[in-house]
Formats: C-alpha cells, structure tokens, sequence
C-alpha cells in the first residue's frame, strides 16, 4: 500500500497503555478494508500506530477515525482514574 502513518505514542502508565492497546486491537477487526488497514503493537513506553491505504483519502480517513478512538479512551481512562 502506497501511503502510510506511523504514529508513536508514549504512555509511561502500564495499565493505561495496555488497555488503550486492547481497545485498539477489538477496533482494528472492524477497520481494515479493502483500501486500508491498521497495525497497533506495543513497544516499551510506547503504542505505535501504523495505517497503511491505498489512497490518500483512505489512509486520512482510517488515521483520524483511529485518532478519535484514542482520545476518546485515554479521556474514559482519565477519568475513571480520578
């Protein structure tokens, strides 16, 4: 796939981290398509994000689809830590 955004996000608590993770990987069963596709792992401090897409429109509309994803639960994650 020609385009491609790779994304590294550190997050030095392990709970928090891991369950973002998990909630990103029950997400990528329902994003890859035909156009795009998604590749979450863990490393270290860090969760990288990778949309690969065929298109550019494909691969921005994967990726920010994703991006609201993660804010969504790191603001679920931060306030259930209060």
């Amino acid at each position: 796939m020609p385009n491609t955004i790779d994304t590294r996000i550190t997050i030095l608590d392990e709970g928090a981290r891991m369950t973002l993770y998990n909630s990103l990987v029950m997400e990528k069963k329902s994003a890859d398509t035909e156009r795009a596709r998604l590749e979450i792992e863990v490393d270290g401090d860090e969760l990288v994000i990778r949309v690969f897409g065929e298109d550019l429109i494909a691969t921005r509309a994967l990726f920010n689809s994703i991006m609201r994803l993660v804010k969504t639960s790191v603001d679920v994650i931060d306030i259930t830590e209060i």
